[in-house]
């Protein structure tokens, strides 16, 4: 038997347990729901937000109904400045301009003036850009603006224009790094070397890294799959989804979160990026419409006003020699579209409509039959003159409503003032050659067909 001395320590032994016990079951409760929280980061609000644009191709001002007019850029515009009039969000949002946004020499300076208004934290120099890139630096240094490229910034503009950028917003940073344009496939591995530089020395001093992707995207996933980088970033933004999207998207592809931006201007997305123990712990996805009632920013409209202004006053020089060239039905190449709609054109010459005569060619199949659907100028004029890339299905073969002069002639008016054109019925159009004969079930995916070539 235990003595009363032995019982006694027995009792204190178990009261220090039973307390051991209890403090541990607490600290467990901490622990559990501190985890809890951090992995509901809704109960609190981001630490940072992106607002992300793109793909603009000096698409300013948008004709037609007003779920189109939604989209220009006066509209959208009075939204952001929206968001930025509140104060405790305006301290945690980046406005990221991811790209694109250069439709012609002259829409450079709509583009930049605009970006500096609206208080643009981040420009990224897309492939459109990069043929403008001495304007659009001159604008960058003259307005304060930081440009994000790779390889296309010129001499002497290192100041504003680099491959990578800290942005600060509160008590984080945010570093930014751009791919820059695609190289050529033999030199793509080589050139992710550089990007992956860029990411692990910004990874030193920020606490999350954003990849702004110029590149196709099944490149740029081959190289991330083997990066040792790859853990660092928290987000890639690209322009390039595989296939057109008709709304943003936000997936998590190993271990990377990726905003897959759409063809359409809008929604704007918002990326909202919850940070624990200063690193990214949750990043999520809304979507910023542009309601209806909402009134054209007035600075920017004056902006876009004039740009289109001065594009009438040179069509009007062109006017008459233009109706009497539809009057006579003389064959005019696409390559006169891209006088003004050079944006639509280069992305044009990238599809398979760009080169259907010369697919005809490599596989010997130049006859009539063929030529109906594959050539617009054997349709009009019962001849073929040119026989490589650039002809083919072209501007008109879709915009069949340009065939008439009268149509013609409204060309250059400021979009939003004019009539809506005709929409091209794809029903109509484009199954007089994609028929059950030569293109079998394609009504069925009609809708992402129309995608493909949307601009």
């Amino acid at each position: 038997m235990l003595s009363a001395k032995g019982v006694k320590w027995m009792r204190l032994r178990s009261t220090h347990a039973l307390f051991l016990a209890f403090v541990l079951v607490m600290v467990i409760g901490v622990i559990i729901n501190a985890i809890i929280i951090s992995r509901k980061p809704s109960v609190r609000p981001p630490d940072i937000e992106l607002l992300v644009t793109g793909k603009m191709r000096g698409r300013f001002e948008l004709c037609g109904c007003p779920g189109e007019r939604l989209q220009s850029l006066p509209m959208r515009a009075s939204v952001i400045r929206q968001l930025l009039s509140n104060i405790e969000r305006r301290e945690r949002l980046i406005l990221v301009e991811s790209g694109g946004f250069v439709g012609d020499r002259e829409s450079v300076a709509v583009a930049m003036r605009s970006f500096k208004m609206l208080g643009y934290d981040i420009i990224a120099v897309a492939q459109d850009e990069c043929r403008y890139i001495d304007e659009v630096s001159l604008y960058a240094k003259t307005l304060g603006a930081k440009l994000i490229a790779r390889d296309a910034c010129p001499a002497g503009s290192s100041e504003v224009c680099k491959p990578s950028w800290v942005i600060k917003r509160q008590n984080f940073t945010v570093a930014f790094v751009t791919t820059g344009a695609q190289p050529e496939k033999k030199a793509i591995d080589k050139k992710w070397e550089e990007v992956e530089m860029d990411i692990e020395a910004v990874a030193k001093e920020t606490n999350t890294i954003i990849l702004i992707n110029h590149w196709q995207l099944k490149e740029l996933e081959r190289v991330l799959r083997a990066s040792r980088a790859k853990r660092l970033i928290t987000l890639v933004i690209t322009h390039d989804t595989h296939e057109p999207l008709k709304e943003n998207k936000l997936e998590k592809r190993f271990g990377v979160y990726m905003l897959m931006l759409s063809d359409v201007l809008q929604p704007m997305p918002i990326v909202s990026i919850w940070l624990r123990q200063g690193k990214a712990s949750e990043v999520r996805l809304t979507q910023i419409a542009v309601p209806s009632e909402s009134t054209p920013d007035g600075e920017i409209k004056k902006l876009v006003n004039a740009y289109y202004r001065e594009r009438q006053k040179r069509l009007r020089e062109e006017w008459s020699s233009l109706v009497m060239r539809v009057k006579r039905k003389e064959y005019m190449p696409p390559r006169e579209c891209s006088r003004c709609h050079e944006a639509q054109y280069r992305q044009w010459l990238a599809t398979k409509h760009a080169k259907a005569v010369l697919t005809l060619a490599e596989k010997n199949r130049i006859e009539p039959e063929c030529l109906e659907c594959h050539s617009e100028e054997f349709r009009q004029t019962k001849l073929l003159t040119h026989v490589k890339a650039g002809y083919g299905v072209e501007c008109v073969s879709c915009h069949i409503e340009l065939k008439d002069p009268l149509k013609v002639k409204e060309h250059g008016q400021i979009p939003s003032e004019r009539a809506r054109p005709p929409r091209v019925d794809p029903k109509k159009v484009c199954t007089t050659c994609h028929n059950e004969k030569h293109s079998p079930k394609f009504e069925e995916k009609l809708s992402d067909y129309m995608m493909k070539v949307r601009h």
